[in-house]
């Protein structure tokens, strides 16, 4: 017994002090790379009022609106540890790379929809939420990011399921240290354009180590036809609907929140629609998802 509880003490030690570790570290390097943001902008010729405020747009501003969403998928990323351990530790592959698979695909199905919902809608989303459109150029250009970000959540829990969280937390310091790097040499010489690709080459590069060590250890392989290009095929001409449709009525997108709730309701009903009629996704989906977010 003794033994045995030394033995799952010391399993216990191995998957919390990485993970608390990453965290402890990666707030540091974190808050070291905010610091330095302001101080880039006003190299760059900003006054420090105005680095200030394109600083706090982006931050306060454009990444609530994009992670918001994301909160959906927190229950995933909840439910997969435990459940992916359990599939480690009985070493059944087979029900690892299903689990896997399935939540690959349901998070892709998703972030995609809210990638095309941001990019077609910014504006109307920025009058609607801050009265202002400040935020909507930002919420564009960072919308295509949106798959990275919310899949890369995603993997982190899987990685962490599958005992690889030394490596997840090796990935998230080298993601730090490389973003500090960039915001001290580069945004000097580039403004805000160079902050908006700083976050781009942090999500990709953390985004592709995780989703490379995933791959690795296991068998699970992308579907990259079915589970990303159908989805961006009916987000476009979902969305591309809606706004063809405001404009023929005569009236154009409006910018007060009933009528932006119509466009995203009217939106995501046409998604899930023309999802289905291309087979990317069947009842089964829709039963995981509604357990999950029960």
């Amino acid at each position: 017994a003794g033994k045995t509880g030394k033995a799952l003490t010391g399993r216990m030690l191995g998957i919390a002090l990485p993970v608390a570790l990453s965290s402890y570290v990666r707030s540091a390097l974190t808050t070291i790379e905010q610091l330095l943001v302001p101080s880039g902008l006003k190299k760059s010729g900003l006054s420090g009022e105005n680095a200030l405020a394109q600083y706090g747009v982006i931050q306060g501003m454009v990444m609530p609106v994009i992670m918001f969403p994301s909160a959906f998928l927190n229950a995933f990323s909840s439910l997969l540890v435990p459940e992916l351990s359990e599939c480690h530790e009985r070493k059944n592959n087979k029900q690892i790379n299903h689990i896997i698979s399935r939540v690959f695909h349901v998070t892709l199905l998703f972030s995609i929809g809210v990638s095309g919902i941001l990019i077609s809608f910014p504006k109307e989303l920025g009058m609607a939420i801050y009265n202002s459109t400040d935020a909507s150029l930002f919420i564009k250009a960072l919308a295509p990011l949106i798959m990275v970000m919310y899949l890369d959540n995603v993997v982190d829990g899987m990685l962490k399921g599958l005992n690889q969280q030394v490596s997840s937390m090796r990935y998230n310091i080298i993601d730090s240290l490389v973003s500090i790097a960039m915001v001290y040499f580069l945004l000097p010489v580039t403004g805000i354009g160079g902050y908006v690709a700083v976050i781009y080459v942090s999500e990709l590069l953390n985004a592709f180590l995780s989703m490379n060590r995933l791959i690795h250890v296991t068998d699970f392989r992308v579907r990259f036809f079915d589970w990303a290009v159908k989805p961006i095929i009916a987000i476009f001409f979902a969305s591309t609907a809606v706004r063809v449709s405001a404009f023929a009525f005569g009236t154009g997108l409006a910018t007060d929140v009933p009528s932006v709730v119509l466009y995203l309701a009217v939106t995501v009903l046409l998604y899930i629609l023309f999802l289905w009629m291309m087979s990317c996704i069947t009842s089964d989906d829709l039963l995981m998802v509604k357990a999950v977010l029960k």
